[in-house]
């Protein structure tokens, strides 16, 4: 490592250190000089997106003098969050256009690359966001990558540190990799982005072990809290088994709670969101197998994971899909995730007339689609 990376390193460790010592401010300011270079930029929004919530913009700010500020109210109640910087940028060179079909223009979403503070061969996209506020100056006049003076949050994040997973292994690996998961978390105990890691890890885990994990986190955290619903799912489970499913209501686009699928019929139960391109690009093959099953008994239903409503009436509205269409609230999320192991969307999931999960469908496409519809007359015939 060479000493300009050294001298960053140091830098950025500094910043830590003497940032923990402030109090909360009133205001949380993101500021930061950009590269001429990136002279596009100049006059333009610059928006800053919660990653948590992709569809929605937290902030936007008009970048002048390639100057840009962004000042976040603070309360009580503010949690870390991961976001990232981007512009709108229009590409107009012929062969970045050719591999998007266009041949005019196309306008993208840009994001501000950050160099990583540990490993300069990483330009990271993203960053925490804490209450001491966080800056960005560029690492050359020339250059259009960032450095960043963050806070604690960002240290176990740039070094990429990782929880393992404990489902699909060994009872011996599940204790290795339980054991080495609480002693990470004991180090970086007040690390959001392992609190949100393992969110996403949870499905498979017993009681004793989520509860376990979670209490290795900064008390001031309150973990345990976040994991309450799945951890209390988890237990009233294990003691009685219910897959009728009849306890799960949601609500439709017309403003209804209703109950998630009627249990006589065979179902498709489709798991999307309105920002989800990949989810948005099957909607075709599931409108072919509307039209092919649903006077046959094939109950269709679409579950969205949206975090903006008015996103989600639109988009099923433009999509046009005839099927009945459910959206899930932030307070059903986890009861959802422990039952069907959302990990990543879209996913699919074909379910009989008694329930039980008979295909997990992780791409509905050219490949896929005449297979799917085998399994279905198979089972409608029964």
């Amino acid at each position: 490592m060479n000493n300009k990376y050294l001298i960053i390193i140091l830098s950025f460790i500094y910043n830590i250190v003497s940032g923990c010592t402030n109090k909360p401010p009133n205001k949380i300011l993101i500021s930061g000089t950009l590269s001429q270079s990136i002279a596009n930029i100049e006059g333009k929004k610059l928006y800053l997106f919660d990653l948590a919530k992709k569809d929605v913009a937290k902030d936007s700010t008009i970048v002048r003098n390639f100057n840009f500020l962004f000042n976040l109210p603070h309360d009580s109640n503010f949690t870390p969050f991961r976001a990232k910087l981007a512009y709108f940028d229009t590409i107009r060179d012929p062969k970045v256009l050719q591999s998007y079909g266009m041949h005019d223009f196309i306008t993208i979403l840009r994001p501000l690359g950050i160099v990583n503070p540990f490993d300069s061969n990483y330009i990271e996209s993203s960053f925490y966001v804490e209450e001491n506020g966080t800056s960005f100056k560029p690492i050359s006049s020339k250059s259009r990558f960032l450095l960043i003076n963050g806070g604690k949050q960002n240290l176990p994040f740039y070094k990429h540190i990782s929880l393992q997973p404990l489902h699909d292994i060994s009872i011996h690996k599940r204790k290795s990799a339980l054991d080495y998961n609480k002693k990470i978390i004991s180090q970086y105990s007040y690390s959001y982005d392992l609190l949100f890691q393992l969110d996403r890890i949870k499905n498979g885990m017993s009681e004793e072990e989520l509860r376990s994990l979670s209490n290795c986190f900064d008390k001031k955290m309150n973990a345990y809290a976040r994991f309450k619903v799945y951890i209390n799912y988890i237990s009233s489970k294990s003691q009685s088994i219910d897959t009728s499913y009849n306890f799960i209501y949601l609500e439709d686009n017309k403003g209804v709670r209703t109950r998630l699928f009627d249990n006589s019929k065979f179902k498709l139960l489709v798991f999307w969101a309105s920002w989800c391109a990949p989810c948005r690009a099957e909607i075709p093959y599931i409108k072919k197998l509307f039209m092919k099953y649903d006077t046959l008994g094939l109950d269709i239903v679409g579950v969205s994971i949206d975090n903006n409503k008015e996103n989600w009436y639109d988009a099923v509205k433009q999509e046009k899909m005839p099927w009945r269409q459910l959206i899930v609230s932030d307070f059903e999320k986890p009861k959802i995730d422990a039952i069907f192991d959302i990990k990543s969307i879209p996913i699919i999931y074909l379910i009989d007339s008694q329930n039980n999960i008979i295909e997990k469908i992780e791409s509905l496409n050219n490949d896929t689609f005449l297979p799917i519809c085998n399994k279905i007359d198979v089972h409608l015939k029964k």
